[in-house]
């Protein structure tokens, strides 16, 4: 017998030959892809908007007295809404990020809580660290908004680009280059190095949709990455609410040139204090990816 060869069990010998023969396929009608199946499929369910879910936002809205104005929507998940918005105050209108926490993680000890309190940790980290520019965005600013599904967190870091999860269909073809992977992983695993030694903090929940690429530094909006089709809406429920399509920031002057683009983790919600690091306990307890 040839090696990796398995020996036939008695059972398998008795059986008679109609037992192998190839049975028929079971038919099953094709699953579409994302994109034939309209926008809205890509984005949030109605039921999301309800109390201590998401905040009801729409496109021009102006935010904390006039001072942010929402431009477009970056993305959406089961705990926020992620969204551009000038900076009224700023000489030339400063492109911010604000993520807009539901109402549900917006309370004590929640996810946006937890989030507001990692990237507290990592500013006051040794900035010569390699890895402190890969690891969250600075916090501008943290703030209350109130709406009828309840109390919202704000807050309000630096714009980032596409996260890996879009930038591999829309740019990479499904696939990333060897080149764009190398600088991927250079950066989360500075990263993580940084969350851990300086920031004492776990990820917990490492995955493309958390790492975001990076974008030009003083974004505003004139930047050839805003010409864009109009962003498409629906309005829910009894009309007051509505749907907005997401647009994440793509660099169009890049393409697949990875000169240049950085990566940095995201979404320390689900983050965990690392309280002694070299602990068995403490890091695989928190089913960290790292």
């Amino acid at each position: 017998m040839y090696r990796g060869a398995r020996a036939l069990s008695k059972t398998m010998v008795c059986r008679p030959l109609s037992a192998f023969a190839q049975r028929a396929p079971i038919r099953r009608p094709l699953a579409q892809p994302p994109q034939d199946r309209g926008w809205l499929a890509m984005e949030e369910l109605q039921k999301a908007y309800r109390f201590g879910g998401l905040r009801p936002t729409v496109l021009g809205e102006n935010l904390l007295d006039g001072r942010y104005k929402i431009l477009r929507k970056l993305g959406v998940g089961k705990q926020a809404s992620v969204w551009l918005a000038a900076d009224m105050h700023t000489r030339d209108m400063q492109c911010v990020a604000i993520k807009i926490y539901t109402g549900d993680a917006s309370q004590e000890e929640a996810e946006g809580v937890r989030e507001i309190r990692a990237l507290q940790r990592f500013a006051e980290g040794d900035p010569v660290h390699p890895g402190s520019t890969f690891a969250g965005t600075p916090l501008d600013e943290a703030f209350l908004l109130e709406s009828v599904n309840g109390h919202h967190l704000c807050v309000v870091t630096r714009a980032l680009g596409p996260t890996l999860n879009v930038l591999r269909d829309a740019v990479y073809g499904g696939r990333f280059s060897e080149a764009a992977a190398q600088r991927v992983m250079h950066d989360v695993l500075q990263a993580l190095d940084y969350c851990h030694s300086e920031g004492k903090v776990i990820h917990t929940d490492v995955k493309l949709d958390n790492v975001a690429s990076s974008t030009p530094k003083n974004l505003t909006l004139n930047h050839p990455s805003f010409r864009t089709t109009k962003a498409r809406s629906r309005k829910i429920g009894d009309g007051s609410t509505q749907i907005t399509e997401s647009q994440p920031i793509m660099d169009i002057s890049r393409t697949e040139d990875t000169t240049g683009t950085t990566y940095t983790l995201i979404d320390f919600g689900k983050e965990e204090r690392l309280h002694h690091l070299w602990s068995r306990e403490d890091i695989f307890s928190s089913n960290s990816c790292t």
